[in-house]
């Protein structure tokens, strides 16, 4: 209502596209020496760099592809290069894990938007939950840490672009900070 239909959809569309941008500049940030390693390892063809890897990223944790079994094996005779490509094939389906996955979703751009409604209304009231009333400063700013918080965990199990939310917010508020500094004009 205050921004009206088309400023509104640009201003969504910029939160949703630049959250995207921003979570696969930290995916590749974050993968990018994993990839590096997982290259040499593959490369190298011996067993001193199968167990830098190994250790390094505790493969034994993996039963898909059996990454200990061929670590034993390897461990028993590590001058025996027969193993080298089963430890190879291995860490190649690993780095297809590593580097695959899609975001979907328009979360980024939602969080943009809580961003906005924050600094535009800070004061304004909300019903978390339905029942809890909260003003909209402190749900943005409680959302952002939760957000944050969870980005820091990277826990492997947790498929949510935490890393998205956090990008849609800040782009959300620098949009409307600087376009209300030039007098509600950011677009």
């Amino acid at each position: 209502m205050v921004w009206g239909a088309p400023r509104f959809l640009k201003f969504y569309l910029i939160c949703g596209v630049a959250a995207g941008l921003i979570s696969g500049l930290a995916s590749y940030v974050e993968t990018y020496p994993i990839l590096a390693d997982l290259n040499r390892a593959i490369d190298g063809h011996n067993f001193s760099l199968y167990s830098e890897v190994y250790n390094k990223y505790n493969l034994q944790l993996f039963d898909n592809p059996p990454f200990e079994k061929i670590y034993q094996a390897w461990m028993a005779n590590p001058s025996d290069n027969a193993v080298a490509p089963y430890a190879a094939e291995a860490l190649l389906q690993y780095k297809g894990y590593v580097t695959s996955g899609t975001a979907v979703g328009a979360s980024g751009a939602i969080f943009g938007l809580i961003a906005a409604a924050a600094f535009l209304f800070p004061n304004d009231i909300i019903y978390f939950n339905l029942f809890i009333p909260i003003k909209m400063k402190w749900f943005a700013l409680i959302y952002a840490g939760l957000e944050l918080s969870m980005a820091i965990q990277n826990n492997p199990m947790d498929q949510v672009g935490h890393v998205a939310h956090l990008g849609g917010a800040l782009v959300g508020f620098l949009i409307v900070y600087f376009g209300y500094r030039r007098k509600g004009r950011f677009f």
